[in-house]
């Protein structure tokens, strides 16, 4: 069995290279970086010929992207606006969601672009809308990006 205390610097490792940007989450990645190592340690098979450090690192990185992802679903439903000035725009409205989207697409959008951000104000996520839309995931998030400073400058 391969020792956990002397690999423990490739959690660190894969956390500085792939989640670093994750800080609000560090503790709890390091956490469950530390569970994917032992899972490596238990798991290893020297007989595949690959070093331990390319396995540990994969081992690890599942982990890590298993905690995002609970997370991101925990996540999922909340409508995340950048700007306060439309959450607070959004809370003196007295209407539902549905209604206050309709009145921001008459923004001279396309169908297809209102039905996108309906669909992300519902708290569906861009590759979900992707996947209904028929479109690209990059394009969905340049489009809605764009929808929101637009909406943004209406406020203003």
């Amino acid at each position: 069995m391969i020792d956990f205390e002397s690999n423990m610097k490739l959690v660190y490792y894969v956390y500085n290279l792939k989640f670093k940007k994750f800080n609000w989450l560090k503790d709890d990645l390091i956490q469950v970086g530390n569970i994917g190592l032992l899972n490596a340690c238990k798991t290893f098979n020297e007989d595949t010929g690959n070093k331990f450090s390319t396995y540990a690192i994969v081992c690890i990185t599942n982990e890590m992207r298993m905690l995002l992802k609970k997370e991101n679903k925990k996540n999922k439903h909340e409508v995340n606006f950048e700007h306060s000035e439309f959450i607070n725009f959004c809370e003196r409205e007295e209407s539902d969601n549905t209604e206050l989207i309709d009145l921001f697409i008459d923004i001279e959008h396309c169908s297809s672009d209102s039905e996108m951000f309906k669909l992300w104000a519902k708290g569906y996520n861009q590759i979900e809308i992707a996947k209904i839309l028929g479109r690209s995931q990059s394009r969905v998030c340049r489009k809605l990006k764009k929808i929101k400073k637009e909406i943004m400058e209406v406020i203003k």
